[in-house]
């Protein structure tokens, strides 16, 4: 099944525990909201996967949140931008960039790569 975009605002969805949706366009706007959505969320089984067909600014997303972790053990991996946000709980919220899709995922704080910085 091809991935169709959906219209709706990405607020639209913040309620949801696992979703993956497809967007037309992502923003760092929608980035921000969907971070702080999942930083604030009591839940830890949260993960979200975003599709794009564009993510215009996506450099800012460096200069909101610092260098991402790569890792560089495999090509393919290290295509990837990764950060992880630590959590009041003792789990961290980790966005992935990579090609044109978006992961957001609670993880506990012992998954955190070794060399990957913990923001917050």
């Amino acid at each position: 099944m091809r991935r169709i975009p959906v219209r709706a605002g990405i607020q639209n969805f913040e309620h949801f525990e696992i979703a993956k949706i497809c967007f037309e366009e992502v923003t760092v706007d929608d980035v921000m909201k969907v971070k702080e959505n999942f930083l604030n969320s009591p839940s830890t089984i949260k993960h979200l996967q975003l599709f794009f067909h564009r993510f215009p600014n996506q450099d800012h997303l460096i200069e909101s949140f610092g260098q991402p972790y790569r890792n560089t053990d495999n090509f393919f991996i290290a295509q990837q931008k990764s950060w992880f946000f630590r959590r009041p709980d003792n789990h961290v919220l980790f966005i992935d960039l990579s090609g044109n899709f978006l992961v957001f995922n609670i993880k506990s704080l012992d998954d955190v790569p070794q060399g990957a910085a913990v923001i917050g």
